[in-house]
């Protein structure tokens, strides 16, 4: 009879396991270790300080600062020295120094066990990373400090503001040597904005006075390819790979023209020429893996798509492109693999379907349904910010969740420091509506604080519109002090026994006037909020708001 081995998977050894990967600097097998504990046992405070110190090594601070907050949310340790020193590390990676001298001044205040020589040594660190001449030249033109512009119309860009940021990248006169950069900028705004011959023509002036410039190049190439004319982005794409350039940012841009061009095999050796601090970037991995199978290079391929969803476990994109993979491999059918970072339209609309459906039922025909329909993929998809960042559909689905009870996936958007804070705000309005006592960690402007939400004790009349102003009110203010929620949620039930005794719930009718009349009656004073501002938060008059007080002030 054959002798079996028996293999230890318990949740402690899982973590051991990583712990010793860690020091040994074998982060991706040490990944997968944690992810396997988090798939069978869940996350505990061991594996979340692992996951935070991995991707910290690695470099993704975003993911770094994220587990930090994870793990500040269930620590049951009296010193998080660690943590705090986490956090201001990876904030100041981030370019933060806001949230960084915070978490530097957590560490340095509420932390035991700090030597005047350690203490004197964060304080220089921070003081270090701080320093430099702030002054900057503004004249003449051509020298001027035009790095704020830059950034600026950098972020229009993004905003889809393009024509602002046009106007911002046309106050760079010819000269300064970030000139050239801004017309690049200019051009790609116009790709963007669908203005094809002026956006060729922006390309073309750059490159009479700069021939061999990387950036004008490949935006022409994707002009070409705009323009349908695939032969003349295909020799831009070969002189592109003639050039010899060493920085980041101009292989990668080289990498994907050939992307565009279909040259599959020399995008994956241009992408394989990035150095090692691009070899985590989720878009990197992504490009390397879809141009290595579209190459017909399998393994490689296999590999890429591997470290991508070791790397981003959530990437519920990366997932189904690397299960499909796979499974072309398997059944030796195959045809090419997008390079957007999409799902592929008909599973979008399946996604939207399911959620628009989901959120016109009861949360009670949701939580029936959950059983039957798994909504965690479909949740995660909505927040998997390189596929679709949708603050609207991001909205929904945490609507959908909270009637689905799925509070774990919620808490980690609360804590997620890439999501947008109004949706973070709106879910925990959502969450004080279910009216039941809870303690949830929220990260809003990148600072950790915990709210309790509490149970009004009221009658059935007029309730949806008592809980509806209470949320409103615990969503926004509970954040600055966590007390101010039993502040509410007692002047709350005061006004609800008041209108009740004398039959006077009908003026509970209008949840606004309702909410600034509990905000004056509490007796918070958030942030020197008055009443005349209350009223204007919530839309309402001195007069509507009396009428529900009754002389309760």
């Amino acid at each position: 009879m054959a002798k079996t081995t028996s293999i230890d998977l318990s949740d402690v050894r899982l973590i051991t396991l990583a712990a010793e990967l860690v020091d040994n600097h074998e982060y991706l097998r040490a990944l997968k270790m944690l992810n396997k504990n988090a798939e069978t046992w869940g996350n505990y405070e061991d594996s979340l300080e692992l996951y935070a110190e991995i991707y910290d090594d690695l470099n993704l601070y975003w993911k770094s600062v994220y587990g930090w907050f994870r793990f500040l949310d269930i620590s049951s340790h009296l010193d998080n020295s660690d943590c705090y020193e986490g956090l201001a590390v990876g904030f100041m990676n981030l370019g933060d120094e806001h949230a960084a001298a915070y978490y530097y001044n957590k560490l340095l205040l509420e932390t035991d066990g700090l030597d005047a020589a350690t203490r004197e040594s964060i304080v220089n660190e921070f003081l270090a990373a701080d320093a430099g001449n702030h002054l900057k030249f503004a004249y003449p033109p051509e020298i001027a400090d035009c790095s704020g512009i830059i950034s600026e119309g950098i972020s229009l860009m993004k905003a889809g503001e393009y024509e602002k940021a046009i106007e911002e990248f046309e106050k760079i006169c010819e000269g300064n040597p970030v000139y050239l950069s801004a017309r690049n900028h200019i051009a790609m705004c116009k790709v963007i904005a669908d203005r094809a011959e002026e956006a060729e023509n922006e390309c073309r002036a750059v490159l009479e006075n700069n021939p061999e410039n990387v950036q004008a190049m490949t935006t022409l190439a994707a002009v070409m390819t705009e323009q349908g004319k695939r032969e003349e982005s295909r020799a831009l794409a070969d002189k592109l790979l003639a050039l010899n350039v060493t920085e980041a940012e101009d292989i990668y841009k080289i990498a994907t023209v050939c992307c565009e061009n279909e040259m599959h095999l020399e995008a994956y050796e241009t992408f394989m020429r990035l150095p090692r601090e691009f070899d985590y970037d989720l878009n990197v991995l992504y490009f390397k893996a879809v141009a290595a199978f579209n190459a017909g290079l399998d393994v490689e391929s296999r590999e890429a798509f591997d470290v991508l969803t070791t790397v981003y476990p959530d990437a519920v994109t990366a997932r189904y492109y690397s299960n499909l993979a796979r499974s072309m491999v398997r059944a030796g059918k195959r045809h090419k693999l997008t390079y957007f970072y999409r799902l592929p339209s008909e599973v979008r609309e399946s996604s939207l379907k399911l959620l628009a459906a989901f959120s016109q039922l009861s949360a009670a025909e949701v939580r029936k349904l959950n059983g039957q329909v798994d909504l965690t993929a479909t949740f995660k998809w909505c927040f998997d910010e390189h596929d679709f960042n949708n603050s609207e559909l991001q909205a929904l689905a945490i609507s959908v969740a909270i009637k689905a009870k799925m509070l774990e996936e919620v808490r980690d958007v609360l804590l997620n420091p890439s999501v947008d804070d109004k949706i973070k705000v709106d879910a925990l309005c959502l969450l004080a509506e279910m009216n039941e006592p809870d303690c949830y960690g929220v990260v809003i402007c990148n600072i950790y604080r915990r709210v309790t939400t509490q149970k009004l004790n009221i009658g059935r009349l007029k309730k949806k519109r008592f809980l509806a102003a209470y949320a409103k009110l615990f969503a926004h203010f509970s954040i600055l002090d966590d007390g101010y929620s039993e502040s509410f949620a007692l002047a709350a039930e005061k006004i609800y026994a008041k209108l009740e005794n004398d039959g006077n719930l009908k003026y509970a009718d209008d949840a606004d006037a309702l909410g600034a009349a509990i905000y004056c009656l509490s007796g918070v004073r958030a942030a020197e909020i008055n009443g005349e501002e209350i009223n204007s938060f919530f839309g309402v008059n001195d007069k509507r708001v009396n009428k529900i007080l009754g002389g309760l002030i």
